[in-house]
């Protein structure tokens, strides 16, 4: 016969000692018909209690909830089996996933906020230039929203690149995706799994005398008017994008040459001395009729570019990236054995690469036939 069931706790002796009972029905605290025992009065009576708040609470639930709702509850609970979840949990990273993305941006978005914060900042127009390649690599990304972005992604869009390449984009991605983090579109970056390539040092490439004489001898038979940027690239190692914006008014009364903030790379006023090979060169420039007013070289950087290869050919040379500029460190290094003047020079802030680098990178005598190089 079956028990009726009141959930009125029963005292019962038990191994000699006095314990209470409670019994449930099939199905309200289990699959079958349970009994629970309890060491006291009390503890029987505030779990019958609990019990029935408990099933009460769902009794109101279940009249508001429809067969669909139900059904799909039972459906969830299925899925979530064996993950550890709970539905409320796993419905609770549902919501946060989706107020996430509701308050994200797309990449694309984000590249062109940033972009736009560094022009009113003034970067460079190179560094412009260099992330708009970047946000071109990342094309197949660009509509993706922020949050969804992950670092196996990025990862394969990299995968192609040199070392240098990928570690100088990772670098740009980098601060894009802190921008968007301080504009609250992103909680984290994805690149904490992607990482920067090994580079090995390699040796600074530089130009010997006899190869900076025969660049100079060729800038002399074809193109006149490009005598100072390259004299300026060589005995002052000014960096080719500043003398692009050098006007012949920077040079001052006292052998200096000023290059401004507005041109410097760092966006900071640095002086370079007018060496004498440079005034050597300047004064010829001028002898030939050369002009010194407005820019220093008033022509494009497509001509600038058509010009060095023109120079390279006629040279027998090959072109050094920034090669002029590392041939000037390396001779003023070797003459005046001074890093710091050295660093003064160059706008540099720091003394470490001299001492690693060019401290060793060309032979004394060679720097003094390299001063020497003056206009025939």
């Amino acid at each position: 016969m079956a028990r009726d069931v009141t959930h009125k706790p029963t005292k019962i002796r038990k191994g000699g000692k006095s314990k209470w009972r409670v019994y449930f029905a099939a199905g309200e605290i289990a699959e079958t018909a349970k009994l629970k025992e309890f060491q006291t009065q009390g503890e029987a009576i505030e779990f019958v209690r609990e019990f029935r708040s408990r099933r009460d609470q769902l009794g109101s639930l279940a009249s508001q909830t429809t067969t669909p709702e139900l059904i799909q509850a039972k459906q969830a609970s299925s899925v979530l089996s064996g993950s550890g979840l709970s539905v409320v949990d796993a419905a609770r990273m549902v919501a946060a996933k989706i107020e996430s993305e509701r308050k994200s941006e797309t990449l694309d978005l984000g590249f062109e906020r940033y972009m736009a914060d560094c022009e009113r900042r003034l970067k460079s127009p190179k560094h412009i230039r260099d992330l708009n390649q970047t946000r071109n690599l990342f094309s197949p990304l660009l509509e993706q929203l922020l949050v969804n972005l992950t670092g196996d992604q990025i990862d394969v869009t990299l995968a192609s690149l040199p070392p240098a390449s990928r570690n100088l984009k990772i670098r740009h991605l980098k601060a894009v995706l802190n921008y968007c983090i301080k504009q609250d579109w992103l909680s984290s970056t994805p690149l904490k799994r992607v990482e920067l390539a090994p580079i090995r040092p390699k040796e600074i490439e530089t130009y010997s005398p006899e190869q900076v004489r025969a660049i100079m001898d060729a800038v002399v038979q074809t193109h006149l008017e490009a005598v100072p940027f390259f004299a300026i690239s060589f005995f002052a190692g000014t960096r080719p994008e500043e003398i692009m914006k050098l006007e012949w008014s920077a040079f001052t009364d006292d052998g200096q040459l000023c290059i401004t903030a507005a041109v410097n790379k760092t966006r900071t006023k640095r002086f370079t001395t007018v060496t004498p090979t440079l005034q050597a060169w300047l004064d010829w420039f001028v002898a030939q009729g050369g002009v010194k007013t407005g820019y220093v070289f008033p022509k494009s950087q497509m001509t600038l570019i058509r010009i060095r290869r023109k120079v390279a050919e006629i040279a027998g040379v090959e072109w050094i990236q920034d090669g002029a500029r590392k041939t000037f460190a390396s001779a003023h290094y070797k003459i005046h054995q001074d890093a710091l003047k050295t660093a003064y020079e160059l706008g540099h802030r720091g003394t470490t690469m001299l001492h690693t680098h060019y401290n060793q990178n060309m032979r004394r005598d060679d720097a003094v036939r390299f001063w020497d190089i003056l206009p025939r």
